[in-house]
């Protein structure tokens, strides 16, 4: 029987399956996020749910993070990841502004195909990301 992988690390930061049965993705200070990156997120994150549909908590606290127009454009019509995440709650600190705007930004432009909320403490993201599970 093969084992799983249950962490995987990127440039930009860590994905980690957790127990609870969501996946956990922590971005680290990695500027100007291009496509390639993103490509290997998304890999990443088919790995951890083995192509289930899974919620995602995506941690930005005391992280800079900036995508390069291709990658945004790429996030933005790759259909194939919709597939596979159930929900999104990304946890943004309250004087990240920026942040918070592209964000937001990104759910309206792109009519994201799940729910998406944007929290400033990772316990509100995590009550209401178990309404996914």
């Amino acid at each position: 029987m093969t084992d799983k992988k249950t962490f995987i690390q990127l440039k930009s930061g860590t994905l980690e399956k957790v127990e609870d049965g969501y996946i956990l993705i922590k971005y680290n200070n990695y500027p100007n996020i291009d496509i390639e990156e993103v490509k290997r997120r998304d890999q990443a994150i088919f790995e951890l749910c083995d192509y289930q549909s899974t919620p995602l908590l995506i941690d930005t606290r005391g992280s800079l993070i900036e995508y390069s127009t291709e990658a945004r454009e790429y996030m933005a019509n790759a259909a194939e990841i919709y597939r596979y995440r159930k929900a999104e709650a990304f946890i943004i600190t309250k004087n990240n502004v920026g942040l918070k705007m592209l964000v937001n930004s990104y759910v309206k432009l792109n009519e994201t195909k799940c729910p998406v909320k944007i929290f400033d403490n990772e316990k509100d993201a995590l009550d209401w990301l178990h309404n996914f599970l």
